[in-house]
């Protein structure tokens, strides 16, 4: 898998004296994750089954953990590059 291009903590594209920075495979892997758990579903018009359902499952009233683990696992597991996903563990 070929490198990408770093995206800096703003989220733009981080640049270094004038020239675009890139990263290696683990790490464009990582923010192929991160720019994946961003997306809300239905907000990328051209595949609008894109993203995590955060206004459904996720930011509600006591929202069901086993749903939204799974549904951050499967996000996870479908990104490129990503061969399985051993645990996850986070706060809600």
């Amino acid at each position: 898998m070929p490198s990408a291009l770093k995206i800096a903590e703003a989220g733009d594209l981080a640049v270094e004296g004038n020239r675009l920075v890139l990263v290696d495979q683990s790490e464009a892997i990582c923010q192929r994750i991160r720019t994946r758990l961003r997306v809300i579903r239905s907000e990328w018009f051209l595949d609008t089954s894109a993203g995590l359902p955060y206004y459904e499952e996720i930011l509600v009233k006591d929202p069901d953990m086993i749903a939204v683990m799974g549904s951050i696992r499967e996000t996870i597991a479908e990104t490129p590059g990503v061969d399985e996903v051993l645990d996850i563990d986070f706060d809600l």
